[in-house]
């Protein structure tokens, strides 16, 4: 029994020591002066400076963790912005339509084929024929006189140029082909320039005189159309055309003398 007592007495002797130690150690509990003190520690940024000494800020710190150069604040990375184009959600609303607007336009660089298409011309509007009629235009018939000297075709007989040779009060009038009618005027020097059997080429030479002198009367006549030699003809034009003959004309010549094809269908009956 004494032997336990004893145990028990060094036990509680050596553990009581311990604890004193403990307790007596300043390093292992902060004192309480040094606890209250402890929000006022920004005021040691004020203590002297050793002149040997560098010093180290926490931005020195964080570039030595990448690779020892310290990030220049100003070329840092905007966080927010980078956050804007990755999650355009989240931007703020006075702001939604400038972030919205660069969103778009870094998709639209990024994906050509999501451009929007090009405006394309709206189609021209139907337009009436009746609405292209100026106003001032005569738009009833008239009544026409035929007048002596008159050219048009003769659409039944194969287009063939035809002269008014009289004219009657009526509205009827006279016409023949002009090359027979040219035959039978003293305006053009007719020659044969070819011949080949019953294919002739003749030639029309202008008599300039002689158009000069008409083309002045005809210019104050009455019942009579002007004529204009210089353009009484054109390449193409057929003049003669009868059931044995047909005279078309090959060329003119700038003073209005021009060349024709005549041929013959058959040779005319002797009378």
């Amino acid at each position: 029994m004494k032997k336990i007592t004893i145990a028990l007495l060094a036990a509680i002797l050596f553990g009581t020591a311990t604890a004193s130690l403990y307790a007596a150690s300043p390093t292992n509990q902060p004192s309480g002066q040094e606890t209250e003190e402890e929000p006022d520690k920004p005021a040691l940024a004020e203590r002297p400076k050793s002149a040997g000494t560098p010093i180290c800020t926490p931005q020195d710190a964080a570039g030595a963790k990448d690779g020892g150069q310290a990030k220049d604040p100003e070329n840092a990375p905007d966080r927010n912005n980078h956050a804007h184009t990755k999650a355009p959600e989240n931007i703020p609303a006075n702001a939604a339509d400038d972030t919205q607007g660069e969103f778009t336009d870094q998709t639209q660089e990024e994906t050509p084929e999501g451009l929007p298409a090009e405006d394309t011309p709206a189609a021209p509007a139907p337009t009436s024929p009746e609405s292209l009629i100026p106003p001032d235009s005569e738009s009833t018939n008239k009544q026409y006189k035929i007048l002596k000297n008159s050219l048009f075709p003769d659409n039944e007989n194969f287009g063939v140029k035809k002269i008014v040779t009289e004219s009657f009060g009526n509205g009827s009038f006279l016409a023949e082909d002009l090359g027979t009618w040219l035959k039978k005027q003293e305006f053009y020097h007719i020659s044969v320039a070819e011949e080949d059997g019953s294919y002739k080429t003749l030639y029309y030479k202008a008599n300039l005189e002689a158009q000069e002198r008409e083309e002045e009367k005809l210019a104050s006549a009455e019942d009579a159309a002007p004529l204009s030699f210089a353009w009484l003809v054109e390449e193409g034009d057929i003049i003669t055309n009868t059931d044995t003959c047909i005279e078309a004309v090959a060329s003119v010549e700038p003073d209005g003398s021009f060349y024709t094809t005549y041929s013959l269908c058959q040779e005319p009956e002797e009378k």
